[in-house]
């Protein structure tokens, strides 16, 4: 099946280049070679081909409390200059005497200066996106993947009060630090090693703001002496805003939704409703439009995850939403709204191994008996009927690979779990271990006769 472009390859030169890699060849650091509309490995591959400029370094920490710095220093411009309340936008202006133009003789209310000022409005956040979210994106993504059309990605600048609830760096990290100590051990959805590494603040933006600003509202609570509630604090409303903001630029990312998802949880702690519920909902909406459950395939908004991680990591945000979803219904008579999860869904890998990134040490499911002895006998019958010439190395090694990975499941005396194993458990071990020893003598001759390939060959150059 051939790749349809919307632009027909006749209509560039032979000849013509792009200026640089497409995006799947970066991603994947493999050699491009740039041909317009398609490089020749996206089309092979039959997958969308982008050379959409790569976006902007976004915003790190040290930006975030450079950002912090200008906007103390504006502040105590304004209030030594005007004699203005540091609330900001929509503070009320003090006075310690008369206005200009009035009559001292004329009786009015008399005025407390010694009183506090009026609390500061908190800004509306009104800003326009460099580019909205394409409608018809969102009404058919399916013919906008035939097309081979990227969708935009919208500019949306970060609010000082979120700078200002961050702080800088060292709060920052303070923060991930608090979060990943007393949240990610009962609720470990963002992945602690990609933290660690990095690898977040390099490739983050807006959505990765909202991020750290959910963390750390995770690791707040009310003041115990205020009459606040958690709905009144002004973190809460501040991550409030800021989500709403991303939604409204049509920010498409993991991140968001894991924001979302902390906001979520944090509502149903402190007892914030109908917001929890409406949150949890929202959730799932958003999941589903990312292409959540679906893990092992990307789509036009999540490209496939290129490590083990990142796809534990989707499964993991994906099963939070679906067990919130669930106990948030619980008493209420409300009904959740995420799909059930299907028959051969498996649950998230180990925490330990998930956040020291060891894919060796994930669960994996052992195949029936009867299975694995009906698929042993598939494997070595493949395997007999295969000529042992040159093309068909590339089957042969698939289908030992695929037996060797079969065996293994079988051959130690003990289940991962440390169950001894049954009888029939035990006869197939036998088997399983009499498959490697066998499949290894097959290995060693194949080697054998590469390696006398390679010797040949270079005699014949020679």
């Amino acid at each position: 099946m051939s790749t349809l472009f919307l632009t027909p390859r006749d209509r560039y030169p032979s000849d013509s280049k792009a200026p640089q890699a497409c995006g799947s060849c970066k991603r994947q650091k493999r050699k491009c070679d740039k041909a317009l509309p398609a490089c020749g490995l996206c089309t092979r591959m039959e997958r969308r081909c982008d050379y959409i400029e790569s976006a902007q370094a976004a915003p790190t920490a040290d930006d975030f409390a450079a950002l912090q710095q200008r906007l103390a220093e504006l502040e105590g411009r304004i209030n030594d200059n005007g004699g203005v309340s540091s609330g900001g936008a929509g503070g009320v202006a003090s006075s310690s005497g008369p206005s200009p133009g009035s009559d001292p003789s004329v009786s009015g209310p008399s005025i407390n200066n010694d009183s506090p000022a009026y609390p500061a409005v908190e800004p509306l956040w009104e800003q326009q996106t460099a580019s909205q979210f394409p409608p018809d994106v969102f009404l058919d993504m399916a013919t906008y993947e035939w097309l081979n059309q990227p969708v935009p990605k919208p500019f949306i600048e970060v609010p000082a009060e979120v700078l200002q609830h961050l702080g800088d760096g060292t709060s920052v990290q303070s923060s991930i630090a608090t979060y990943f100590t007393t949240v990610h051990p009962w609720l470990p959805i963002v992945s602690k090693k990609r933290m660690n590494m990095g690898v977040a603040l390099s490739q983050g933006g807006p959505d990765l703001a909202m991020l750290f600003l959910a963390m750390k509202l995770m690791t707040t609570h009310p003041e115990p002496d205020s009459n606040m509630p958690a709905a009144g604090m002004p973190l809460y409303r501040a991550a409030k805003r800021f989500m709403s903001l991303l939604e409204n630029g049509g920010a498409t990312s993991l991140m968001a939704l894991q924001s979302m998802l902390l906001i979520a949880h944090f509502e149903y702690a402190h007892g914030i409703y109908p917001a929890a519920w409406i949150t949890t909902g929202s959730c799932v909406r958003y999941a589903d439009f990312l292409g959540l459950p679906t893990f092992q395939e990307g789509n036009l908004l999540l490209s496939s995850p290129t490590t083990w991680t990142e796809l534990e990591e989707r499964k993991r945000t994906w099963w939070a939403i679906l067990i919130l979803d669930r106990f948030i219904c619980i008493g209420n008579k409300k009904r959740y709204f995420s799909p059930d999860p299907a028959e051969n869904e498996t649950l998230p890998a180990d925490d330990e191994a998930w956040d020291l990134g060891r894919v060796d040490r994930a669960p994996r499911r052992e195949p029936p008996i009867p299975d694995a002895a009906s698929l042993s006998e598939a494997l070595t019958t493949a395997l007999a009927s295969l000529p042992s010439n040159l093309p068909y190395l590339a089957p042969r090694c698939v289908l030992l690979s695929s037996a060797i990975l079969l065996y293994d499941f079988y051959c130690c005396p003990a289940t991962p779990t440390g169950r001894i194993r049954t009888p029939d458990e035990t006869t197939q071990q036998i088997r399983a271990v009499e498959g490697i020893r066998r499949l290894s003598g097959d290995i060693a001759d194949m080697a054998r006769e590469l390696l006398l390939l390679g010797v040949d060959r270079g005699r014949e150059e020679g």
